[in-house]
């Protein structure tokens, strides 16, 4: 589950005021609690043999699942019947089947019917593998809402996506917004995200600002300072030179807000003149400060390799071309739905 926050501007052009985040809370992990309560009740090792050696059955019961979990609703009373594929019957045969779900290891709402080749899940026991995923969702919408309320309020709230189709979904999240945060449902709620894709495709220029999901910045040498470096960071390099090496040079922070076609230029010299080429690292973090790229949770993003030797044009003495001063201009473009690297070779005297 993603949720952004948005703020209309006029001419209808949209900023974001907040970087967007997420739970790992979608519709497959309603499914994934149902597969949970079978692998426990059938034993977890049978379970996995199954899925391996019937993976068509596999398909068939988790679609005839999929099917049930459309239609439920807070207030159904009947039990919801799941068919049983021929491949699930054989393998557990109809006494193993039988036994398991009379067993205490069955939980309560779980039942068999031999008769029909059905599984039946009791209205609580939906409502309760719902709970497992609609709960965690709207605990993060409300926080998320309300560390905005200081500052500006959130008049509606847009639900788009496969999982918006479930009533269980709209009617939780109406009673945990409403009234001070209307819900609005599109027609075809499935269909939005791509729609909005489609539409942004045509108009990319509508959205004005953004919010960076993560600090990003390149590793770096740094002159070392005793003051603000650890002492066992320290390089001593053959000239004598002290440096640091693997040092995180932010270019933006993460919640910071970038416009469009925002860019940020930074100039870097080698470290040594006589380098032939550079090896220019881009990490990010969600962290808003962190000094090493080496810290937990940095985590390297790509690479370049930038060549210093002469192509051919201009210079093409080598000892010449040490009496020039060398610099590497790194251009971080922001703003769309991707960030832009480039770079650039300066040689001056």
């Amino acid at each position: 589950m993603q949720l952004t926050f948005h703020q209309i501007l006029p001419e209808g052009y949209i900023q974001e005021v907040k970087k967007s985040t997420g739970v790992p809370c979608g519709s497959l992990k309603i499914n994934e609690q149902f597969e949970k309560l079978l692998s426990s009740t059938m034993g977890s090792e049978l379970w996995a043999e199954f899925i391996s050696k019937h993976a068509t059955s596999y398909i068939h019961l988790m679609n005839s699942f999929e099917a049930r979990k459309r239609e439920a609703t807070a207030d159904h009373k009947k039990s919801y019947n799941i068919a049983l594929p021929f491949g699930f019957i054989q393998f557990f045969t109809l006494q193993s089947i039988e036994d398991k779900l009379k067993s205490t290891h069955c939980p309560k709402g779980l039942r068999y019917s031999s008769k029909l080749g059905i599984i039946r899940i009791d209205s609580s026991l939906m409502l309760q593998l719902f709970a497992a995923v609609v709960e965690p969702m709207r605990r993060h919408i409300k926080r998320e809402i309300n560390s905005l309320l200081v500052s500006r309020s959130v008049k509606y709230a847009f639900l788009v996506g496969g999982f918006a189709q479930s009533t269980v979904l709209r009617d939780r999240l109406k009673l945990a917004l409403e009234p001070e945060t209307q819900l609005i449902i599109a027609p075809s709620p499935h269909l939005a995200v791509l729609h909005g894709a489609a539409l942004f495709g045509l108009n990319p220029e509508v959205i004005r600002m953004r919010r960076a999901s993560r600090t990003y910045g390149i590793a770096v040498f740094d002159r070392f300072d005793p003051r603000k470096h650890p002492f066992d960071a320290k390089v001593v390099l053959q000239n004598g030179e002290k440096w640091v090496c693997n040092v995180f040079d932010r270019f933006v922070t993460v919640n910071q807000p970038v416009g469009l076609f925002e860019t940020i230029i930074r100039r870097y010299s080698p470290v040594l003149n006589s380098q032939s080429f550079c090896i220019l690292k881009i990490y990010s973090t969600e962290q808003e400060t962190v000094t090493f790229v080496t810290e937990p949770g940095v985590k390297q993003c790509c690479e370049l390799c930038i060549n210093f030797q002469s192509d051919g044009e201009g210079i093409v003495n080598p000892a010449i071309e040490k009496l020039f001063k060398r610099e590497i201009e790194v251009e971080m473009l922001f703003g769309q739905s991707e960030i832009k690297v480039s770079f650039c070779k300066i040689n001056f005297k």
